[in-house]
């Protein structure tokens, strides 16, 4: 392989304000020439208009649509797959830089490592440039902590189908259409256990809404949504 290929970029947008986007992540928006982003239809994902309001000359470089599709077959996700690395190689193999956006952070359960490190496998450099994560901001956004002294932080990325809560702090990520599910174990948590529950909806957009007790949570929420909860 060619080793003047360019190099694959990992970049976090944060969960939503465009003012919480790193002053490294809007340095590298304005120098790098061609973007991916996870969708079908680039500028209309929400982690392009994010980049957008922060770095708005973004519109005039070359946006590469990228599939992920939501399915269970294997097949249908392998295909997608091989189309998005051959559209990624193309581009690098001319020694150009690609950033592909993500949500929140790209360490934390993001497409980006879906495909980095087959890319990385065949050759091309790939860096991360970290963002602010959905929890991070939702707790600052209730103005509580999120973990103190040596307590322990679970994350799940969606419901289990037996909540248990453990020492520490537990936080839901992308409830998803279970969420009617996981607000009828927390209300009955917070009856039974001493914990506290928080979350906000579309942190850091417009239509944000922090709650913070189950029964305020809306079983109609969107995918970005998520829920800290905490042993008093």
């Amino acid at each position: 392989m060619n080793k003047n290929t360019g190099t694959l970029i990992g970049l976090g947008v944060g969960p939503g304000d465009p003012e919480l986007m790193t002053l490294k992540a809007v340095r590298i928006l304005q120098q790098v020439k061609i973007l991916a982003v996870p969708a079908k239809e680039p500028e209309s994902s929400t982690a392009f208009q994010i980049a957008k309001k922060a770095v708005p000359e973004i519109s005039e470089k070359t946006i590469m649509g990228l599939n992920f599709p939501m399915t269970r077959d294997q097949n249908v996700v392998d295909q997608a797959m091989l189309g998005n690395e051959e559209k990624l190689s193309n581009v690098l193999d001319q020694g150009k830089d690609v950033v592909f956006l993500t949500l929140g952070d790209p360490t934390i359960y993001s497409t980006f490592y879906r495909i980095a490190p087959t890319m990385q496998q065949k050759g091309y450099p790939v860096k991360t440039v970290s963002g602010i994560s959905s929890f991070c901001a939702v707790a600052a956004a209730a103005d509580v902590p999120l973990v103190t002294g040596s307590e322990i932080l679970t994350v799940y990325p969606e419901v289990p189908d037996t909540l248990a809560i453990g020492e520490g702090t537990t936080v839901f990520m992308k409830p998803g259409r279970k969420i009617g599910q996981l607000k009828e174990q927390l209300l009955r948590l917070e009856k039974e256990q001493n914990v506290s529950v928080t979350g906000a909806e579309n942190c850091g957009l417009e239509n944000q809404r922090v709650f913070f007790r189950a029964d305020d949570i809306s079983e109609t929420a969107g995918y970005f949504t998520t829920i800290i909860v905490r042993r008093k």
